[in-house]
């Protein structure tokens, strides 16, 4: 299958232009956004589009590709969006993440912000989409209420010094299929779901999995999801 990405010149010269780079797996979503953003902010202009993760973190981190900033799905096919954000934010020090979903913000919020997010929306919620855009897009960050807890986001230069200062020469020997395979299982999703997920067979998802628990130098599934949960701290 052929992967579908656009990069598009924006128009030079106004100061206040913000350039927006948008990734979503739905053509219809992401156009639509992209137009009413367009229509109601009129100093936005469409810098890329991406439809996999994937092609987002190939895009993101080409200097040649400048966005003000990126609008990250967070149920992507390819890729979890926090995974997404988090591979984008510890190679990009500069490009603001804005998290945005059709799902509740409590099932992604807390994982937008691990990820180095600055910020998570509801799709569905356009008063707040805009004004989120026009917040991230100028440097400052949101916060979530979820349940009795607020979440608080980082800007793009904490998110990325949190990120690089990871002892990250272990997640590192991980390959993305490893990665995308561990953060299904965490998220309690059965080999077997995975493999369809992945187009692979269970035995496939197995080996990923052993491999991440063995480059990990870990003895246990349950050991592997706890520090898979707690890997901000590795």
């Amino acid at each position: 299958m052929s992967v579908r990405k656009t990069s598009i010149m924006c128009t030079m010269g106004n100061p206040n232009e913000i350039r927006l780079a948008i990734v979503d797996n739905d053509d219809f979503v992401l156009m639509g956004l992209a137009a009413f953003l367009s229509r109601h902010l009129p100093n936005v202009r469409l810098a890329w589009k991406a439809n996999t993760g994937t092609d987002a973190l190939e895009y993101a981190t080409d200097p040649a590709n400048e966005a003000d900033i990126l609008l990250v799905d967070m149920s992507l096919e390819d890729m979890p969006g926090d995974m997404v954000c988090r591979e984008i934010r510890s190679r990009n020090r500069m490009l603001p993440l804005l998290a945005v979903t059709s799902f509740s913000l409590t099932r992604y919020a807390r994982r937008a912000a691990e990820g180095g997010a600055q910020g998570i929306v509801s799709k569905a919620d356009f008063p707040a989409l805009c004004k989120a855009v026009k917040l991230v897009s100028d440097g400052h960050t949101l916060c979530v209420r979820v349940g009795g807890e607020t979440i608080g986001f980082e800007d793009v230069d904490a998110a990325y010094h949190r990120l690089v200062r990871l002892p990250v020469n272990r997640i590192e020997r991980l390959s993305e299929r490893e990665k995308y395979a561990m953060e299904l299982y965490s998220q309690s999703y059965k080999p077997t779901q995975i493999a369809r997920m992945m187009d692979v067979s269970a035995g496939t998802v197995k080996t990923y999995l052993d491999r991440v628990q063995n480059k990990l130098h870990l003895t246990s599934r349950a050991e592997l999801i706890a520090c898979w949960w707690r890997r901000e701290r590795w």
